[in-house]
C-alpha cells in the first residue's frame, strides 16, 4: 500500500493550451470563455430575479397589501410560489423550459415574499404570548 502522501500528495498542475497550439488541435478558448460567460450571465440573472422582484413588491404592493391579516398574506405568498416554481418542472417535462422562462418564472415568484415573510413573523407573534415570541422567531 503506497504510502497517503504519495497517494493524496500534489497533482500536476495542467497548464492552458496555448493560442497556437489551441488552433492546431482545434480547441478553441474563446468558445469555451464564451460558454462561461453565458452561465454567469443566466445565473446572474436568475438570482437579480429571486431577490430584486420582492424588494419591489415589498415597496410597491404596501399601499393595498399593508391592511391584510397575517394567514392571509402567507398564504398568497405560498400559492403564487408554490404555482409559479411548480411551473417549472412541469415546463422542462414538456419541453419548453428556457432559461428566460425560468427567469421569469423566479421573478414571479418572489413578489410577494418579502411581504409572505412578515405575515410568517406577524402570525407567530399573535398566537404566541410576549414572553415567548423571541424563541418562536428564532426557530421560523
Amino acid at each position: 500500500m503506497p504510502h497517503p502522501r504519495k497517494r493524496y500528495g500534489p497533482r500536476p498542475v495542467r497548464r492552458p493550451v496555448p493560442p497556437r497550439r489551441a488552433a492546431r488541435t482545434g480547441r478553441s478558448s474563446a468558445s469555451a470563455g464564451e460558454a462561461v460567460g453565458d452561465r454567469g450571465l443566466l445565473l446572474g440573472a436568475a438570482l437579480a430575479a429571486y431577490g430584486l422582484p420582492g424588494a419591489l413588491g415589498a415597496l410597491l404592493c404596501g399601499r393595498w397589501l399593508r391592511g391584510l391579516p397575517p394567514a392571509r398574506l402567507l398564504a398568497a405568498d405560498s400559492r403564487i410560489r408554490a404555482v409559479l416554481l411548480g411551473c417549472a418542472p412541469l415546463a422542462w417535462a414538456a419541453g419548453v423550459l428556457h432559461p428566460v422562462l425560468y427567469v421569469v418564472l423566479l421573478a414571479g415568484s418572489s413578489v410577494l415574499h418579502a411581504w409572505g415573510s412578515a405575515g410568517r413573523y406577524a402570525l407567530v407573534a399573535q398566537m404566541l404570548p410576549p414572553d415567548q415570541r423571541l424563541a418562536a422567531n428564532a426557530l421560523v
